[in-house]
């Protein structure tokens, strides 16, 4: 098998039609091009079921509701293809466009192939994740992940190789949503996986809502168990963790502090705010809010 996209389920139904868009753009784009992928849905609500689509799906079920990062852990285990795309059930892909990828990702032996995608917001209108070319060969920098914010804003515009995936993130579970993502990137650039960013556009992402990336403070629980889950990873430099908590403590402040409580932290840790400053300055800083993003 070539392609594994592996999909989490949760009380998804609106997503039905989207996913089957999905679903059917990829395999028959696959098709055209000889390219073999296998769908696996893993549902993560045990009082619902996973409802039929019009493809040939795999599907799992969890005992209990444990969680994204559990549920894309056990689609892995389930999988065959020599290159993994975890999707959300509410996301949206270009199936022709995502079979470009994986011939890209082959040609350069990546471990991880980035691309673009888009933000699709409630008046119709898209918004590019990355329209600056130094942002977008920073995806590919682990100086940034570390200092800055996780570049990538899901998996879901990522093709990563199967055998790649390091075994610390499968089995270090983490169980509050949004940075389990965060902990791959992490762990692959300090394995000196060979991350790539091919600038097209194969995915939109789509806020319903309920989505963890926008939500603050599920964010700074998620990121405090990003820490902690590195802490416990032998293999994962301190020095790494240690920078990682305070670039977490110092962005969380700018969003939850007064003026002058961030200026006092700016102050503390002004190489922080030198690197995010010139970050902005070189690679722009857009925020967006769940009113303006279609669902």
């Amino acid at each position: 098998m070539d392609i594994s996209v592996i999909i989490p389920f949760f009380k998804g139904e609106r997503f039905i039609d989207r996913i089957n868009k999905n679903i059917s753009s990829l395999v028959k784009s696959g098709k055209e091009r000889g390219v073999s992928i296998e769908i696996i849905i893993v549902n993560d609500n045990p009082s619902g079921f996973i409802p039929n689509f019009e493809e040939k799906v795999i599907k799992i079920n969890n005992e209990k509701n444990s969680g994204i990062h559990f549920s894309r852990t056990q689609g892995l285990k389930f999988s065959t293809g020599s290159y993994i795309l975890f999707l959300d059930q509410d996301d949206e892909i270009y199936g022709k466009e995502v079979i470009n990828n994986y011939f890209f990702s082959i040609k350069n032996n990546s471990d991880v192939s980035v691309t673009n995608g888009f933000f699709g917001f409630k008046n119709g209108e898209k918004k590019s994740i990355y329209s600056n070319k130094l942002y977008k060969n920073n995806t590919c920098n682990e100086f940034f992940y570390v200092n800055v914010k996780d570049l990538i804003i899901s998996p879901g515009h990522c093709l990563i190789k199967r055998t790649s995936i390091p075994k610390e993130w499968i089995d270090n579970i983490m169980y509050f949503n949004g940075t389990d993502d965060y902990l791959l990137w992490l762990l692959m650039f300090n394995e000196s996986k060979k991350f790539i960013y091919y600038d097209i556009f194969t995915y939109c992402h789509h806020d319903t809502g309920s989505n963890v990336s926008f939500d603050t403070k599920n964010w700074r629980q998620s990121l405090s168990e990003l820490e902690n889950t590195l802490l416990n990873i032998s293999k994962y430099p301190n020095r790494k963790v240690r920078r990682i908590q305070r670039t977490n403590s110092y962005k969380y402040s700018l969003v939850v502090n007064s003026k002058p409580r961030f200026f006092v932290d700016s102050i503390l840790n002004f190489d922080l705010f030198i690197i995010n400053v010139l970050f902005v300055l070189t690679n722009g800083f857009t925020v967006l809010k769940h009113s303006e993003l279609k669902d």
